[in-house]
């Protein structure tokens, strides 16, 4: 009878320990969720496990610890499964009802951005709320392991007002809210907007008419209209239009107006690099933008699927299987419209290349314009590094087009120099493939040998070119310097110039170097050969 008495107290006394550290690890992760929570610097009594915890991007907390501990009463009225909360000295009276998102304030129905829960036992309630009741912003640490309630009336302020969007985001955009008094003088407010959307205004006048709106370049929409009188301090919630949720709709279509699913819609502010969002079209071609500024400038333009700039120099996609970017759009966000855009991403018409006399693709700049009197054709021309191409698009079957190249780069060296062709005119056809533009190399270079009297070579002679003509883009071309074999090369020469040679003499040698004069450059490469000549002093 011993041994089963012995096992059931050592069971007992597992069970036992399993159940305290249990109870431990609530208690440890009860207080690990808690948020202390302080007003106006003062810490508020709330038994443990009861605090305040974030649902989501939400802070819910205690109805009742909280507003008991500044004066008011809270009484649970069980037919009506209600809640009444006062103020003697306030004259504020609140009723919420259990799983409601409004309140009644003072018999004012005012909405709440989450509905009144049961936790623990208790009411709980968006911190929105408490703050709207205790005139009050509020703010958390970076960790959301505390938060504070802090009085509008400890900041001096004359009035505050609490702005909300739609779905019941704190709205703290910069530079969006201005205040005008009857006189349509306009004051900003006294700091931007805290992380709860409150904005704090002073300096303001006694019975004088005021309206809030929110600005923007294109006019300023009006969101709230109040008199203002000495200790005014909250104004009701003001929520902002549908609209300001900024959605930029539009479509992508082809020539035909057809959506063009899969292509990608972009949209940078001014510093382009601040803000850059990228968005795909749907399959019925539409796109939505979020998240913009009301009042901020921005540009959006569209990619295709198989964008030229990932179109490689042996792809097989055919011309006609390949649009171009659309038109870069430039807007300002306007809060009181949405706006709606379409972007045309147009068919590549023809393509060409312009190569040097080997054959070799060479990047370009180049213009095109429509020559047909009254013609239609608006054509556009992009270039591609990758591809060294360009493409056109735009074109009207059988009107006439000019095309003139600007600038010839060699991606490979960059200082080679092309002459530029004078311009290609075509008569454009569907299906028509346009020949390649070939392009003269002028670049020269100079070799040459420096030697003494005995032909033996000096290392060390310092060459230097410049060009005769003042306004050449190569009057001042790269210089050089002689090898331990006396050899030196100068390049970026110009074909067809004339060029002064220069020859330092290094330091100690008893031997100068006559100038070369005049040196006129007919070929792709020529040669200098100097002899340096003894040094004689005058008597």
């Amino acid at each position: 009878m011993r041994r089963p008495l012995v096992s059931l107290m050592c069971f007992i006394a597992v069970i036992v320990a399993v159940y305290s550290l249990n109870i431990e690890s609530v208690r440890s992760a009860g207080k690990q969720n808690e948020v202390d929570l302080k007003i106006n610097g003062a810490t508020i009594p709330i038994t443990q496990g009861r605090g305040p915890y974030w649902q989501s991007d939400l802070l819910m907390v205690p109805l009742k610890p909280v507003v008991q501990s500044q004066g008011y009463s809270v009484k649970w009225d069980q037919p009506s499964q209600s809640i009444k909360v006062s103020h003697k000295t306030r004259n504020t009276v609140v009723v919420l009802r259990i799983g409601e998102s409004t309140a009644l304030v003072n018999k004012q129905r005012v909405s709440m951005i989450s509905p009144t829960l049961v936790h623990q036992g208790m009411a709980y309630v968006p911190i929105d709320f408490i703050a709207d009741l205790l005139e009050s912003y509020w703010t958390h640490n970076e960790q959301r392991t505390a938060a504070s309630l802090i009085s509008i009336s400890s900041t001096g302020a004359d009035a505050y007002v609490k702005i909300r969007s739609s779905t019941g985001t704190a709205f703290t955009a910069l530079d969006a809210i201005v205040l005008k008094d009857s006189e349509n003088l306009s004051m900003v407010p006294q700091q931007e907007g805290f992380k709860d959307g409150t904005w704090v205004f002073d300096g303001l006048t006694p019975y004088r008419d005021y309206t809030l709106l929110a600005k923007s370049p294109f006019g300023e929409v009006p969101l709230a209209h109040f008199t203002y009188k000495e200790n005014l301090l909250g104004l009701p919630t003001v929520t902002l239009p549908d609209q300001w949720e900024v959605q930029v709709k539009g479509t992508v279509v082809d020539e035909k107006g057809e959506a063009i699913p899969g292509s990608k819609v972009f949209v940078t502010d001014s510093a382009y690099e601040q803000f850059r969002r990228e968005v795909t079209v749907n399959e019925a071609g539409v796109f939505q933008i979020t998240s913009l500024v009301p009042g901020n400038f921005y540009r959006i333009y569209a990619e295709p699927v198989n964008r030229l700039s990932d179109v490689l120099e042996d792809s097989a996609l055919p011309v006609n299987e390949l649009r171009m970017n659309s038109n870069v759009r430039e807007f300002v966000y306007r809060p009181d419209a949405v706006s709606e855009l379409e972007l045309f991403l147009p068919p590549v018409d023809v393509s060409g290349k312009v190569v040097d006399s080997t054959g070799r693709p060479l990047v370009v700049q180049a213009s095109i314009q429509n020559m047909t009197p009254g013609g239609i054709g608006k054509p556009r021309l992009e270039v591609q590094a990758n591809s060294k191409a360009y493409y056109v698009a735009g074109l009207a079957e059988g009107e006439t087009y000019e095309m003139t190249v600007t600038s010839v780069t060699n991606p490979e060296t960059l200082i080679e120099q092309y002459e530029l062709p004078k311009p290609v005119q075509f008569v454009y056809l569907p299906g028509m493939r346009l020949p390649a533009i070939t392009v003269k190399n002028i670049t020269a270079f100079v070799t040459g040998r420096v030697v003494d009297q005995n032909d033996q070579p000096v290392e060390g002679v310092h060459i230097l070119g410049r060009n005769t003509r003042l306004d050449s883009p190569t009057q001042f071309p790269y210089s050089a310097r002689s090898d331990r074999n006396g050899n030196f090369t100068i390049s970026f020469l110009t074909i067809g110039e004339s060029y002064d040679f220069h020859f330092g003499v290094p330091g100690g040698l008893q031997i100068y170097a006559p100038s070369v004069t005049g040196y006129h450059i007919s070929q792709r490469e020529s040669q200098l050969n100097v002899t340096l000549k003894p040094y004689r002093v005058a008597n």
